[in-house]
């Protein structure tokens, strides 16, 4: 494996599942008092939810999002430490662009976890408020779903391109009737949907009002320097010294994830070599269908351990 242009990847939502981060937890003492503080933080036990807790308990969004958010970054301390390896530049996947920063030395681990928990109780109070959710669009380009959206909003359906994933894999949020009508133009144009189990419209103008409180969540946050580049989901390029972390994190609530950007812009940096964070390997899988120019070995894949 190559390792002098090397990205840190680190997942989103959606990711979860029971007994995710067990492996990590018995073999570290530095996962487990992680765990530990933690427990210690939120005033619940996360380890024992995500150890032995089923996939329902683990998907309501005020636990799902700190549990990937704690697998996630606790992975990535102990590739860094096993390895001496500090990437050239790390992104995430929505929920993980926090992840990401906190790995970088921008937030604490404390200030970090306080965020992504009040984030999860945000995009469940979202979900409760808003009949809406989110789909994906395969087979159909971002011109073409964009186009669709544009055509609907003007006759004032709500939906929104909320991910770019890919060049042919978008997922859309909005108004679940909205959605539905979408999906039939699309289909029709030769796209294939699929309506995602989410209640909650993320990254798209629906979520303003909560983006307008996660603010004040983001306010309470001391912010520190980085130790390696990260990219910005909103952007596609990574955060200056200017950068404005507050504002950039807000719209974050409200803009869409550009992911196949910002591997575009990785690739062109000379980045070969990509490693991924668990739970899971989503964006593994997702990598191939953007640049043949990136590898990427999956931390939670037992195949690409042993490469890495």
């Amino acid at each position: 494996m190559t390792t002098e242009r090397l990205a840190l990847l680190f997942p989103g939502g959606g990711t979860q599942y029971p007994g995710m981060g067990k492996t990590l937890y018995d073999a570290s003492k530095m996962v487990k008092e992680l765990f530990e503080e933690a427990n210690d933080i939120l005033g619940f036990n996360l380890r024992r939810i995500c150890f032995e807790g089923t996939l329902s308990a683990l998907s309501a969004m005020n636990i799902a999002q700190p549990a990937i958010f704690t697998v996630s970054l606790a992975a990535a301390k102990v590739w860094m430490q096993d390895t001496g390896i500090r990437p050239a530049f790390a992104c995430g996947h929505s929920l993980g662009e926090l992840t990401a920063l906190t790995a970088a030395g921008v937030f604490s681990f404390e200030d970090a976890l306080l965020l992504v928990h009040a984030r999860g109780i945000l995009l469940s109070e979202a979900g409760q408020q808003l009949n809406a959710g989110m789909m994906a669009v395969n087979k159909a380009p971002a011109g073409v779903v964009e186009a669709a959206c544009k055509a609907l909003n003007s006759e004032g359906a709500q939906v929104y391109v909320a991910v770019y994933n890919s060049p042919l894999q978008q997922v859309v949020a909005g108004n679940r009737d909205d959605m539905a009508l979408l999906a039939n133009r699309l289909q029709a144009a030769g796209a294939e949907t699929v309506l995602l189990q989410i209640n909650t419209p993320s990254h798209c103008p629906l979520m303003a009002t909560a983006g307008h409180r996660f603010r004040e969540n983001i306010n309470a946050c001391t912010h520190g320097a980085f130790s390696f580049p990260v990219i910005s989901n909103v952007t596609a390029a990574p955060y200056t010294a200017d950068t404005d972390i507050t504002e950039m994190l807000t719209r974050h609530m409200t803009n869409p994830v550009r992911w196949a950007d910002s591997i575009t812009y990785l690739a062109a940096q000379d980045i070969t070599t990509a490693v991924e964070t668990p739970p899971q390997a989503v964006l593994k899988q997702l990598m191939p269908y953007i640049t043949p120019d990136i590898s990427v070995y999956a931390l939670d894949v037992a195949e690409d351990l042993i490469k890495i």
